[in-house]
Order: structure tokens, then C-alpha cells, then sequence
């Protein structure tokens, strides 16, 4: 039995798809906009301002285990930064989250991968009072930058 010619284009079609969709196992998958978010502020009391190629990250980590590095569940980078304070969005996945482990968010500034600016206190979130928002205070000079404006 011959296939009709209306089936040959129909399964062409279908095979395009599947090698198309082959080849998009390494994209990242889009953000979805009603995923849970850490919100927060970072700043330093240094004034200087951080050239363009200067980065902000900020990461929520797990740090329930003493004996284990701490673990990054989710993290933002952000570059070209305004000046202080660094407002900033966490988005991240809820099936990542442990119950009864201890998650905080850290900040830093790197600038041509040398650390400039970082937080040295813990700053908790998803406790039991569910807080989700956090205000950074972030140590370091800068590396002798430009000051701000009317210093």
C-alpha cells in the first residue's frame, strides 16, 4: 500500500519538529513569572561608585549543613550597577526548598573577577516567619574607586 501524497508532507512536518526539538535540550528554560521571589536591597558604606565592568550577584544558599559548603538554590547577577542601594529579585524554584533547612542570601561585587565588596553576616529567609525580603550591608573598600559625588 503507496501512502498518499496528502500523509508525505504531514510526516515531514512532524519529523522537522522532533529534530527541531532535539536540539533544544540545552536552552534555559524561560523564568516563570509566578515563581516565589527573595526581594532585598544591597549597600556599602564605602562612598565610592564601581566602574561599568564592575558585577553584582546575590545568591539564596542552603546552609543547613556545618560539615558541607553552603549550596546555591538560586542566584542573580547583575552588571552596569547604579549606584547604591543595589535593588534586587531572586526568583526561585519552590521544589529546591527543604523543610526545616536554613537558607540565607549573600551579595558580593566582583570587578575583573576580584572580590571588591561582600556581606559578612548572615542574612536568613524562608524561616518559620517566611521572610522574604532582606536588606544587605556589604564590607569592603572598593578597591580605591571613584568617590561619589559631593564626598
Amino acid at each position: 500500500m503507496r501512502p498518499s501524497s496528502k500523509s508525505l508532507p504531514r510526516r515531514g512536518v512532524i519529523v522537522a519538529a522532533a529534530l527541531s526539538l532535539l536540539g533544544c535540550g540545552n536552552l534555559v528554560p524561560a523564568q516563570d513569572p509566578n515563581a516565589p521571589v527573595i526581594t532585598g536591597t544591597a549597600s556599602y558604606k564605602a562612598r565610592v561608585t564601581m566602574p561599568a565592568a564592575a558585577i553584582f550577584e546575590a545568591t539564596l544558599e542552603d546552609v543547613s549543613r556545618a560539615d558541607a559548603p553552603a549550596v546555591v538554590v538560586a542566584s542573580v547577577r547583575m552588571e552596569r550597577l547604579d549606584p547604591p542601594p543595589f535593588r534586587f529579585r531572586i526568583p526561585y524554584d519552590p521544589a529546591k526548598i527543604v523543610p526545616g533547612h536554613r537558607y540565607v542570601v549573600r551579595a558580593r561585587i566582583t570587578l575583573n573577577e576580584v572580590l571588591r565588596f561582600t556581606t559578612d553576616t548572615a542574612y536568613p529567609v524562608l524561616g518559620p516567619d517566611g521572610n522574604k525580603h532582606v536588606k544587605l550591608e556589604m564590607t569592603g573598600d572598593g578597591g580605591g574607586y571613584r568617590p561619589l559625588p559631593g564626598t
